[in-house]
């Protein structure tokens, strides 16, 4: 296997909102996009297994210390945040993700780290709050603030309640099976 590209490309939670039909078309297309050499279909679980590792940060899915209360609801979204996340990252680091090319896991950790006086931090909070223990005016702000942000509905509440971790050992069943059924593809 040749070693991962690390170029931007990659697909990202929430980019991909379509159910993937051709399981293994759809890991072919995340390993051109990944790997310098072309992936041979038996080596396929384990290159897509690499490609999550390193997408992930070495931080697996479910353990992260990011932002957000464990409430389920998709935080961010790399596409429809992307001007929120260019600001709060110059904002903070002084960093153009624009002209600048810095490796995917330091803008994990940096992402993972973002002051709480950034934009995007706020707006993450905000998607993420429990407003249940609230009352009267407060849960009113909350409530307003969250759909003022919200990201669009077909990346809120997906149809099943799934665990990243979930969907991608799903993934690799079907991959190492060679089985095509309709799964819904990764989105946070």
């Amino acid at each position: 296997m040749g070693g991962p590209r690390h170029r931007p490309g990659l697909p990202a939670h929430g980019l991909v909102v379509e159910p993937v039909k051709d399981t293994l078309a759809f890991a072919q297309e995340a390993f051109r996009r990944f790997y310098r050499e072309p992936i041979p279909p038996q080596l396929a679980p384990e290159a897509y297994e690499s490609l999550l590792r390193f997408y992930h940060g070495a931080d697996p899915p479910g353990r992260s210390g990011g932002k957000g209360s464990g409430s389920g609801e998709l935080a961010m979204d790399f596409a429809c945040d992307a001007d929120y996340l260019t600001a709060a990252f110059q904002q903070a680091y002084g960093i153009d993700l624009t002209a600048e090319r810095i490796h995917w896991w330091r803008f994990l950790a940096l992402l993972r780290g973002l002051p709480e006086e950034t934009t995007m931090a706020k707006i993450m909070s905000w998607r993420t709050m429990d407003t249940s223990g609230m009352e009267g005016r407060q849960r009113q702000q909350y409530e307003d603030l969250k759909e003022t942000f919200a990201l669009p509905k077909e990346l809120r509440h997906t149809r099943t309640a799934v665990t990243v971790a979930d969907h991608n050992a799903a993934f690799l069943q079907r991959l190492r099976h060679g089985d095509d059924e309709e799964v819904s593809a990764p989105n946070g």
